[in-house]
């Protein structure tokens, strides 16, 4: 007996137009991308707004599908700065967006309906029940946190109607995607990994632990569980990856690519080239359980850079190192060199012939005697990336339908495009004496061809009451001129109603500006863990009255259930408020105490007005707002009713499943400290010594 089995979709990264060609010549089915700095790549090459559509257009002509990255977190100011983009999202109909800030998702459900909606995993759903909440708020995808064991995978597909994405290749960072501050705190906010300018703390040296790197991921190899993802049923695999270049998203992308149609033709998985060329070690991940010292570089000569150690600078003087290779380099190979401690000095391409020593500028003027290590990160041959330009082909994005008929002389054409309304003209026919009447048949293959239009024509009426005694290249003409004009009406009514949809959404921000907070005093919350509880005190009280107590950041799904019985003992307490860090609890607690008792926490993320009204309806009696924010953007924002502040400590940095062992470390005069909680581990800045 033959059965078919679901194949999921490949979804590939393009960070570059080079690395977009490379995965869709190696058999990606989708492509995440991201347009300018509004992304979590900001560091990547990106597309411009007008490279847009252009990328969609080559997409669709091999049956392939592109998802815009929106998933960083976004100022009141910016969002009309993003406007454009949807606005050109819209026009060309990408497959869907890809978002983490809850006042984008708001923005978009109401006045861009017609995009779907895709979850990052900067959005922390780790378990079913803050994927349903999303489900809920018309998101049709999720993208589910590396973290989760393939169990829990299975159990979230098979309890949710919704998409689910998984990572199956590439970078692991130490903290869950959307709950590292490390970078914020140590760099500020124009360093925050929410905002696509992560500066990779996790890749530093630190002092005083088993490994200079403890918080250095091995990189996700998955396949040795693709089995069971693909058993599970998961709608996409992800390949992350929008900083690499081409070579590796090519090689990566025909991999899997093999490894799909090996599963869909009930054959075996193929293994992997001989040699990965791109890489630090590698894990399985998270799939099953490991400990810490088998996901990170544990061992003191391990090192965490991506990459093959190829050399040494040895001496820096008025500004130039002196490199020794070790290994063969070639024009192309991409070379990074680091100092002792890890920090990074200078990355660049090697364009010269090969050589066993090489002088190179730098920055770094004070170190005659240094230890540097050299790093090949890999090599880019791949042929230069080809103009998406050369034949430019427009999207057929807007269904229309067509009524022909002909009556007086005249030939009358109406369309009716959706979104955009009806338009009609009247053309005279000419008189053509002896001319064969056309058929209705021939007429409607006439105008279901538009040229480079927009228009993709579903349906054509046609009604002859004259006979049409005309020529082809007589109707062809009328054809022309009329998708012509149609045209231009659409891009008129279009820009008419972007500049009605931009007046819309300023005077709702305005309208939420207004809304200032009342005299009552600014709150700030003292929650305590739902672990301690039973040792709360009376002054651990807020000013309200009320115990505050924080749910559990990450809650697994095989856990569930212990917590809905520890928090419905406290639910019946009025004396007990609950601080909430995903709408899944929200929506939880919404059907079981006053909405004055809950409040959602600062990884529940509120940079902006849109986002505060969002959790302020979402039955949010509190808004706290996020500490990875400008300190100006805050004071704007908690001048809103119901905004609170979120407690000044612990500063967590990172937030992680593993179970880290008791650690203090330091660098650069900070240091940090591993607070265990049951089911993760937060990494938090402490006092120095």
């Amino acid at each position: 007996m033959t059965f078919e089995r679901k194949i999921p979709e490949l979804v590939a990264p393009a960070g570059s137009l080079a690395a977009f060609q490379a995965g869709l010549e190696a058999g990606a089915d989708a492509f995440y991308l991201g347009v300018g700095r509004w992304n979590a790549r900001a560091r990547a090459q990106n597309f411009g707004l007008d490279e847009l559509e252009a990328v969609v257009a080559a997409a669709r002509e091999r049956g392939r599908r592109i998802y815009l990255a929106l998933n960083i977190l976004v100022r009141d100011s910016e969002i009309q700065e993003i406007l454009p983009i949807l606005e050109r999202a819209e026009a060309c109909r990408v497959d869907a967006v890809i978002l983490q800030d809850l006042g984008l998702l708001s923005l978009l459900r109401k006045e861009f309906p017609s995009l779907k909606l895709h979850a990052s995993t900067q959005m922390f759903l780790h378990n079913s029940l803050h994927v349903q909440a999303l489900a809920r708020r018309g998101v049709r995808r999720v993208i589910l946190p590396r973290e989760l064991r393939l169990e829990e995978i299975q159990a979230i597909r098979s309890r949710c109607d919704v998409e689910v994405e998984v990572f199956v290749h590439g970078a692991l960072c130490f903290s869950f995607s959307g709950m590292c501050l490390a970078s914020s705190w140590l760099f500020g906010f124009e360093a925050s990994g929410n905002r696509g300018a992560c500066r990779q703390v996790c890749r530093f040296a630190f002092d005083g632990g088993r490994t200079p790197y403890p918080f250095s991921m091995k990189d996700l190899e998955g396949r040795t569980h693709l089995k069971g993802l693909l058993s599970a049923g998961v709608d996409a695999l992800k390949i992350e990856g929008r900083l690499r270049n081409a070579d590796y998203v090519g090689e990566t992308v025909a991999y899997y690519r093999l490894c799909l149609d090996a599963w869909a033709a009930g054959k075996d998985l193929p293994t992997p080239p001989a040699r990965w060329r791109f890489g630090r070690r590698t894990t399985p991940g998270f799939f099953a359980p490991l400990a810490y010292g088998q996901m990170i570089f544990s061992q003191a000569e391990d090192e965490p850079w991506t990459g093959e150690p190829v050399g040494t600078v040895r001496t820096v003087r008025k500004g130039k190192a002196k490199i020794a290779f070790s290994r063969k380099v070639r024009a192309g190979d991409r070379l990074r060199i680091l100092k002792e401690n890890g920090v990074r000095v200078l990355e660049f391409t090697w364009v010269g012939p090969t050589r066993d020593e090489a002088e190179i500028e730098v920055e770094d003027r004070s170190s005659p005697r240094v230890n540097w290590k050299v790093y090949r990160l890999g090599t880019s041959r791949a042929p230069v990336a080809r103009s998406l330009r050369r034949a430019p082909v427009r999207l057929k994005t807007l269904e229309t339908e067509l009524a022909v008929s002909s009556r007086n002389g005249l030939l009358d054409v109406e369309a009716t495009c959706q979104g955009l309304g009806s338009f009609r003209k009247l053309y005279p026919l000419p008189h053509r004496s002896g001319m064969p009447p056309l058929s209705p048949e021939r007429v409607s293959a006439c105008f279901r061809r538009t040229g480079q239009s927009p228009f993709r024509v579903t349906t054509v009426r046609v009604s002859l009451e004259d006979p049409l005694a005309v020529s082809m290249a007589d109707l062809n003409g009328i054809r022309r001129t009329f998708f012509l004009e149609f045209d231009q009406e659409c891009d008129s009514r279009q820009q008419e109603r972007n500049e009605e949809r931009r007046q819309r959404i300023r005077r709702t921000l305005e309208i939420l500006s207004d809304e200032k907070r009342r005299a009552e005093p600014l709150p700030t919350l003292r929650p305590i863990p739902l672990s301690d509880v039973a040792e709360a005190r009376d002054d651990d009280r807020s000013a309200d009255g009320l115990l505050w107590v924080e749910i559990p950041l990450f809650v697994s799904e095989d856990r569930l259930k212990d917590v809905f019985k520890q928090l419905q003992g406290l639910v019946e307490n009025q004396g007990v408020g609950f601080v909430c860090h995903s709408l899944g609890w929200v929506d939880w607690l919404k059907e079981r105490v006053e909405n004055n008792r809950i409040a959602s926490g600062s990884y529940l993320y509120c940079l902006n007005r849109l986002a505060v009204r969002f959790l302020r309806d979402a039955g949010c009696a509190y808004v706290l707002v996020s500490p990875d924010f400008p300190e100006q953007d805050r004071k704007d924002l908690l001048r809103l009713g119901g905004t609170a502040l979120p407690p000044e400590e612990p500063k967590r940095c990172f937030v992680t499943r593993l179970a880290v062992p008791d650690l203090r470390l330091w660098r650069d005069r900070c240091a940090l400290q591993a607070l265990r909680r049951p089911e993760y581990t937060e990494v938090v800045l402490a006092e120095p010594d």
